[in-house]
């Protein structure tokens, strides 16, 4: 049905917005991105051949160039289904669609709710590093990030003219305050529907550099220095889904060590905007920020700056597990700890360097703790098995029983051996 409406539109090609075959499309379509979260609904969709139908409908550029709305409607379906593996597979298998939306995306950029869920779909289908989508649309990776530099210098450009504005009109009457508060408005309605296709498109290349394939292309590209430009003018407080998309970006691209790696050209600059993230709150972005270390810091230059920055010096030890003592990765490592009464550094810690001795012993009780729950996990399953299988010893005469005061005495001789 859907060919057949889509047919008759193209045979009309004097026919305007309004002509009812094109609605009835507009509306088909509207009634499918509706039905796409029920699960009975979903499995018929693939199934049937309707994807293969919605992506003929996006081929033809005549078609879409005259109604947009019909194909923000396709694209709103493939947004929902990539979010489920069925419809990732089916892509992953379909070189040509992939293909169909990365080339959507880069002629009509500036339609920006189209932009966010194309960027969003390929996003989503490239998050794992296996994923082959950076191989299929490999020859289009310049163009992706030609385009987020595009976007990034359009939104820097226009936040300095924003301020620049503010400045000059200072000083006016009240009389046009109103005015100003509509405008602010605008602005900021206008400027959350750039920053959300700048998280899109920023996500999908940070997930593409995890192929190490596209990652070190990527890296080449002069253009990504632009996250970096970005990374300035933003702050995690207004700004905290761009920042931490910007900061794994970096951090993905920033792993490969290679003479013409653009981003480790600038990890001076990265190294200073980074650091007052590893005092942040937010433990995503602390995480982030450890990972970009992780990588810098293995440049003299970076750590020359640290011996000039006093804060920078408390989480180097923690970016290499090779600063822990030996003595203190073993079993009793923590035990040990505890004896030697560290532990009461945690309360009266007034020193910059009793502070650094203090979040040692943390970094030291974070890893047994770890261990401790992976141990406790083991114990659980070991039980699990036990209860699982209980009706097998029960039934089986020949086997061995297991009294409780067995079960007991293991678990006591286990938990001996683990302390």
């Amino acid at each position: 049905m859907l060919i057949k409406f889509h047919s008759t539109t193209n045979k009309k090609s004097n026919t305007c917005l309004n002509n009812r075959p094109t609605q009835i499309l507009i509306q088909i379509t509207a009634t499918i991105r509706n039905l796409v979260t029920n699960e009975q609904a979903r499995s018929l969709i693939i199934k049937d051949n309707i994807i293969k139908t919605l992506f003929i409908l996006l081929r033809s550029y005549s078609l879409f160039n005259k109604y947009e709305e019909l194909v923000l409607n396709i694209s709103r379906i493939f947004s929902k289904l990539s979010l489920y593996k069925e419809f990732q597979i089916l892509l992953e298998n379909s070189k040509n669609s992939v293909i169909t939306l990365t080339k959507i995306l880069l002629k009509h950029y500036t339609n920006n709710p189209l932009v966010v869920r194309i960027c969003f779909i390929l996003g989503n289908l490239s998050c794992e590093k296996k994923s082959c989508i950076p191989d299929i649309i490999f020859d289009y990776i310049p163009d992706l990030v030609q385009l987020l530099e595009l976007l990034v210098r359009h939104v820097i450009n226009k936040e300095k003219k924003r301020i620049s504005e503010e400045n000059d009109n200072h000083d006016e009457n009240k009389e046009n305050e109103s005015d100003q508060k509509k405008k602010k408005k605008d602005y900021y309605l206008e400027k959350k529907e750039e920053e959300d296709v700048l998280i899109k498109l920023i996500r999908l290349i940070a997930n593409m550099a995890l192929n190490n394939r596209a990652g070190p292309i990527i890296a080449e590209i002069p253009e990504i220095k632009c996250l970096v430009d970005l990374l300035q003018i933003k702050d995690i407080n207004e700004n905290e889904e761009l920042i931490l998309n910007i900061v794994g970006a970096i951090a993905n691209i920033s792993y490969y060590n290679i003479s013409e790696n653009e981003i480790l050209e600038e990890r001076l600059v990265i190294a200073k905007l980074l650091l007052p993230l590893m005092f942040h709150d937010n433990v995503e972005a602390v995480i982030e920020a450890s990972r970009v270390f992780g990588n810098i810091t293995q440049f003299e230059d970076v750590c020359n700056f640290s011996k000039k920055s006093k804060e920078y010096q408390y989480f180097i030890p923690f970016l290499n597990e090779s600063a822990i003592p030996d003595s203190d990765k073993d079993d009793h490592g923590i035990k040990k700890s505890l004896n030697e009464g560290n532990i009461d550094l945690l309360h009266s810690s007034n020193t910059s360097e009793e502070f650094l001795l203090y979040m040692t012993i943390s970094t030291k009780l974070m890893n047994k703790l770890i261990k401790y729950i992976e141990y406790a996990e083991n114990q659980q399953n070991m039980v699990m098995n036990y209860l699982n299988n209980e009706s097998d010893y029960k039934t089986n005469e020949c086997d061995k029983k297991i009294t409780e005061n067995e079960i007991y005495n293991n678990n006591i001789i286990s938990d001996e051996n683990n302390l």
